[in-house]
């Protein structure tokens, strides 16, 4: 019997970032798999309604988690949030990363809907023990509901 594998879309204006952040799910966490990859806000409601672009939900298929900058383009990870709370996705898990002038928002974040709050601003085995983190909690929470 294999182990499950998740999904997770990533979405982050700054290619560096998601190039580490890839780079850590692909060195720490192979239940993880990266399933697609955003710039903005816009594109991460085009891409959970299968509109557009990301129609094809056997080449985009849904998450089970968004890893999510909380300061993008068009819309940011308040909206984003805010957006989820009127179009809710059970099964969808949500980590915001931020900066330091984000981390402010940890509670805000949180209260929205947010499963997990990150600052941006470590170092690869920091980044590595944050994406094994995960990996464990979508394992734990799987078994929890299954």
């Amino acid at each position: 019997m294999s182990a499950e594998k998740y999904s997770v879309l990533i979405a982050d204006d700054s290619d560096d970032d998601r190039f580490f952040l890839r780079r850590a799910i692909a060195t720490a966490a192979p239940r993880l798999h990266v399933v697609g990859e955003l710039h903005n806000g816009d594109e991460i409601v085009a891409y959970l309604t299968g509109s557009g672009a990301y129609a094809n939900r056997q080449q985009y298929p849904f998450p089970n988690l968004l890893l999510m900058d909380w300061r993008m383009p068009r819309k940011d990870g308040f909206e984003v949030l805010a957006w989820l709370q009127e179009n809710p996705f059970p099964d969808l898990k949500v980590a915001v990363l931020a900066d330091s002038s984000g981390t402010t928002y940890r509670s805000k974040a949180i209260d929205m809907g947010a499963a997990w709050f990150f600052s941006k601003l470590v170092g690869n085995g920091e980044l590595i023990h944050t994406v094994k983190m995960l990996q464990d909690e979508l394992v734990q929470g799987g078994r929890k509901n299954g």
